[in-house]
């Protein structure tokens, strides 16, 4: 899910910006200014979406960074190319099948710890 992830919020800041002018960026003590551009840099700071989807790539990101090029190749494959095959998947890879659940497994750890859903796990 992760490239769908990544197009989720490619999509959610076009929607934003291709959105119809208007709205206002500011008030100040009852007072506002009309400033369309103003208004969507507004929505896409604050846009709840954004900031959801944002944060799972970013915990993705940095819990891939930690882990070895193994656990990197997996997760491409695996789930950035959705390739299902596992005996085909760990031949390609050059890891057994064992390796391949444990990677899967410390992969899912190592981006559980990142989004705060499980305090710091031993992954390796």
């Amino acid at each position: 899910h992760y490239s769908q992830n990544k197009r989720l919020l490619e999509e959610e800041r076009e929607r934003i910006m291709d959105e119809s002018p208007g709205g206002f960026a500011s008030v100040t003590k009852g007072r506002r200014h009309s400033d369309p551009t103003g208004a969507k840099v507004i929505r896409l700071q604050f846009s709840t979406a954004l900031f959801s989807i944002e944060g799972r790539l970013r915990a993705i990101d940095n819990a891939l960074s930690k882990l070895s090029d193994n656990h990197q190749k997996l997760f491409h494959e695996y789930y950035c190319q959705g390739r299902q095959g596992i005996i085909q998947l760990t031949h390609d890879l050059y890891i057994s099948k064992e390796s391949f659940y444990r990677y899967k497994k410390q992969i899912i750890m190592s981006v559980a710890v990142e989004m705060g859903l499980c305090e710091g796990v031993e992954i390796g």
